[in-house]
């Protein structure tokens, strides 16, 4: 099947515009954008659908236009790592975020973490590293599902993580159901309505670790801490904060204790979790810390 990326209809014929009629295209585009939005707001009537509402009433809010990126090519550097409060204030209305590979060119693939906000779309070089590019919310003007494949595409305004002038990138997710989740995040309606659950209300972090059984992917909402088989799965197990006992953090290791007051899973009433490295550690204690009471957080 062909997977060749859908071209904007617009941009092959860019260079024969006039400034004014340009800006006209732009315009355009954005609104169709964000009328399909509003209609899905409209239309899903479900409780994830908030996300969405919260993110198009900041557009209307006449947000400053604007977007800061750095090239993402063979001899760049990545920006330096935000302080820590910078890095907490950046994931304020997180709605999605995980790894997805960037296609540009022919050769150019590059497996990169994508986060969403109600505010911005950027990337970093893993879960715990420097951003490499943001751009504005209010700088994407259309989201196209690649049909077939388990890529899609962004179109965007300004030029965004490209060393040139290239305004449109195209991303692969590693299964059909986190594509899915990323297109309704965007804004898209999703195929199926039972999809809706995949975006969480409340979203603090997300991202994988290792237990004992093998690989999972963890979600902290604001009220509980929730275990998922795999990215874009259905919760497994889903631990509210109150039955949280403790939650011990080894400095000494990438990983994480969590103990509960009943059984978790197997019996068991804790769940060790293993991180990548210290930097990924790191960033979940702190959202935990945030979560939680200060009292149920320990370090070892």
């Amino acid at each position: 099947m062909d997977e060749t990326p859908r071209k904007n209809p617009f941009l092959e014929d860019d260079f024969l515009l006039s400034p004014a009629r340009k800006e006209e295209e732009i315009q355009e585009r954005r609104s169709t954008y964000e009328d399909k939005l509003r209609g899905f707001i409209r239309a899903s009537g479900s409780s994830s659908s908030s996300t969405h509402q919260e993110a198009y009433q900041h557009r209307e809010a006449g947000r400053p236009k604007s977007a800061s990126t750095t090239a993402d090519g063979p001899d760049s550097s990545p920006t330096s790592s935000p302080s820590q409060g910078t890095a907490e204030a950046s994931r304020k209305g997180l709605v999605c975020e995980g790894y997805l590979s960037k296609h540009r060119g022919m050769m150019q693939r590059r497996r990169r973490w994508f986060v969403l906000t109600e505010n911005e779309l950027r990337y970093h070089t893993d879960s715990a590293g420097p951003v490499l590019a943001r751009v504005s919310r209010r700088n994407i003007l259309t989201v196209h599902d690649i049909l077939g494949t388990l890529r899609f595409q962004i179109d965007t305004d300004c030029c965004f993580g490209s060393k040139g002038q290239m305004h449109e990138m195209v991303l692969a997710a590693p299964s059909a159901s986190v594509k899915a989740r990323w297109l309704v995040a965007l804004g898209l309606p999703p195929t199926d309505l039972s999809l809706a659950h995949i975006l969480p209300v409340g979203l603090l972090i997300e991202g994988p670790a290792t237990i004992s059984a093998g690989e999972i992917w963890l979600r902290l909402l604001c009220n509980q801490l929730e275990v998922l088989v795999e990215e874009g799965g259905a919760v497994n197990i889903a631990i509210p904060y109150t039955r949280l006992v403790q939650v011990t953090v080894f400095k000494a290791r990438s990983e994480i204790l969590i103990s509960a007051a009943s059984a978790l899973f197997a019996n068991s009433h804790e769940m060790l979790l293993r991180f990548e490295s210290a930097a990924e550690r790191d960033k979940w204690a702190s959202a935990m810390a945030q979560a939680l009471p200060e009292e149920k957080i320990h370090e070892a």
